[in-house]
């Protein structure tokens, strides 16, 4: 079966075209109607629309905070477990000889609050 985009020989049996991707259809034995199976999965990705996703912003949680929200913002932020934020940012201030607690210091004054949802 002969591909009527592109002109390649392909397989009688194939339902797209092998250099192409074109959907050329095949014949089913009962009939001689060849039957489309829809576009290939290439085409279908390229015609979907998708709606802009908003724009994720690293601010201080004020309604979930245990300090100063640094934490929970930076967890929401990364769509990872706030305890889990917790406790790592508390072996941070352990082992980094106070490294940490600057940073947080600074996150602490530059980041901007606001009310988080879940």
């Amino acid at each position: 079966m002969q591909c009527p985009q592109c002109g390649t020989e392909n397989p009688q049996d194939a339902a797209f075209c092998r250099k192409c991707g074109r959907n050329i259809g095949t014949t089913s034995p009962e009939s001689s109607q060849p039957t489309t199976l829809g576009t290939p999965p290439q085409q279908e990705y390229a015609q979907q629309q998708y709606a802009p996703t908003p724009s994720k912003r690293f601010v201080r949680c004020s309604n979930d905070s245990t300090i100063a929200g640094v934490c929970s913002g930076f967890a929401r932020y990364a769509n990872i477990d706030v305890s889990s934020t917790r406790i790592i940012t508390l072996l941070l201030l352990l082992f980094t000889a106070s490294g940490i607690f600057w940073v947080y210091l600074i996150l602490w004054i530059i980041l901007p609050k606001e009310q988080c949802t879940n």
